[in-house]
């Protein structure tokens, strides 16, 4: 069920900055490589120092912060020492003052930048622009930061500065929060130092991807499973995306905006509710023939029936994600109508959303 998931995924990277595009060609960023380094202050106080390669595929961030919290007469003082090292899919998630960390795999990686790659720029920036205006976001303005002219982005409750999908400043307030990151020098041209690139000597390293959770990707020829899975799903649709627009046209969830819909060629329709970069909820549209897919991946889905519809719901958790998920099968229009929550859920939930469509 790895496609009910991925545009949604997608989604979170395309607000955190505008995909960068040549052609078909993914960029995080439209820089090739370079070192920042920041100051931050507010509640969070302290240092951070950015490397990165490749337009970002490969990024080493080191934070050396103070986070002070003030609430209800009590002040909590935390002292943080962290590295992040990403190099494509794998990362390093490092704690310094404990001198643990974790390795681990993004199962989502590869196939977020191949449905990338099948839109052209035009198309990415229109999605990027889609989801942001559907968040209530905008673009307010620029401004140079270290003589770089940045646009200035403004989107839940939070300002940044990009400049070529770089953020070189931003201002976060919320629930009385305020954290500010500004850049003090950016150098463009700058490899990372070889000794960033691994984790320090000492530090021990628990491998994630020996969880069970992600063995079974780790240990099958991903190229394989995509070949099987392009031979037996890609069944196009027989209901209109105009069906499907109408369907949806009455979804309405306090606090969520409806960020973005999608037509994915004929094969599914989507449709992307945010409330913030963790509680987002999708609809989709799918051929009612890939119940016979989905059918060896259900055990342990429950099946009830409710408004004369059969329904299955479930909590999903595939490669280390979890989704809490409603399938409601539509014969009418020979569709699945699948709703999945990112977000901590329940079947209820899911029903009161199933209850607005209009079947």
């Amino acid at each position: 069920m790895r496609n009910l998931f991925l545009i949604t995924v997608f989604a979170f990277c395309c607000i955190a900055g505008k995909v960068n595009a040549q052609d078909n060609e993914v960029k995080k960023y439209a820089v090739k490589s370079g070192h920042i380094e920041y100051k931050l202050t507010g509640n969070e106080e302290g240092t951070k120092s950015v490397w990165f390669d490749d337009y970002g595929e490969t990024y080493v961030e080191e934070k050396k912060t103070t986070t002070t919290i003030k609430m209800f007469g009590m002040k909590s003082v935390e002292e943080a020492h962290t590295i992040l090292i990403m190099k494509g899919a794998e990362s390093y998630n490092i704690n310094m003052i404990e001198g643990t960390g974790e390795r681990a795999i993004n199962p989502y990686y590869k196939d977020g930048y191949e449905f990338a790659e099948t839109m052209t720029k035009e198309e990415q920036e229109e999605f990027a622009d889609n989801i942001l205006s559907g968040l209530g976001g905008e673009v307010i303005g620029e401004e140079k930061i270290l003589g770089k002219t940045c646009e200035i982005v403004s989107v839940l409750g939070s300002k940044s500065w990009i400049y070529k999908g770089i953020s070189l400043k931003s201002e976060t307030k919320v629930l009385g929060v305020k954290n500010y990151v500004e850049a003090t020098s950016f150098k463009e041209g700058v490899n990372i130092p070889a000794d960033k690139l691994m984790p320090p000597k000492g530090i021990e390293i628990q491998d994630l991807t020996q969880d069970p959770r992600y063995s079974e990707y780790m240990n099958n020829d991903y190229e394989d499973e995509d070949e099987d899975m392009e031979e037996e799903e890609g069944i196009p649709l027989t209901m209109p995306y105009e069906t499907f627009l109408k369907l949806i046209e009455d979804v309405s969830v306090e606090g969520f905006n409806k960020a973005n819909t999608m037509n994915l060629e004929g094969e599914q329709y989507m449709a992307v509710y945010m409330k913030s970069f963790t509680q987002a909820f999708t609809i989709i549209a799918s051929s009612g023939k890939d119940m016979e897919l989905y059918a060896s991946e259900m055990e342990g889905f429950e099946t009830f029936k409710k408004n004369g519809k059969t329904m299955h719901y479930n909590k999903v958790t595939e490669d280390g994600a979890t989704v809490y998920m409603l399938m409601i099968e539509y014969p009418k229009e020979d569709a699945i109508i699948s709703i999945a929550a990112t977000y901590m859920s329940s079947k209820d939930n899911l029903l009161k959303i199933a209850s607005m469509l209009n079947f």
